[in-house]
């Protein structure tokens, strides 16, 4: 059995600057995951949950709480559609070392900065990555 320093240098040089490219990509597979767990919370708070509390709300207070709650959850839900269908294309891309896909992945990256705080965390390590010198292999 060869050892990691023995594996890395058997690879070709090719092999290692591609490295970078689809560890990023899985990453962006991985974030397109979350957003449909995100969007399957939004669709059930904003669906199921907010509507069903307005009908046992004693005040108007604490109705319009709900309906503040269901609005929350749809523009989660709308935002995590978007960056779902953005992560997909983005990770194709910058797995098959397009240019379109690295532009994708920064404007998905952008956009992820807005969603606290898991968004916010991807948003920052994909722009890292994507601006360093390992992302002129993406």
């Amino acid at each position: 059995m060869e050892t990691y320093a023995e594996y890395t240098a058997n690879q070709s040089q090719a092999e290692r600057e591609t490295q970078p490219s689809r560890r990023l990509a899985t990453r962006f597979f991985i974030f397109a995951g979350l957003q449909a767990l995100i969007i399957l919370a939004g669709a059930v708070v904003g669906l199921f949950i907010a509507p069903a509390s307005l009908f046992v709300s004693q005040t108007s207070d604490e109705a319009a709480g709900w309906i503040l709650v269901g609005l929350v959850a749809a523009v989660f839900g709308v935002l995590g559609v978007v960056l779902f269908i953005l992560a997909i294309i983005a990770g194709l891309g910058i797995r098959k070392s397009n240019r379109w896909g690295r532009i994708t992945g920064f404007i998905t990256a952008l956009i992820a900065l807005l969603e606290f705080p898991i968004g916010t965390a991807f948003g920052v390590y994909a722009l890292m990555m994507l601006m360093k010198g390992k992302g002129t292999s993406i």
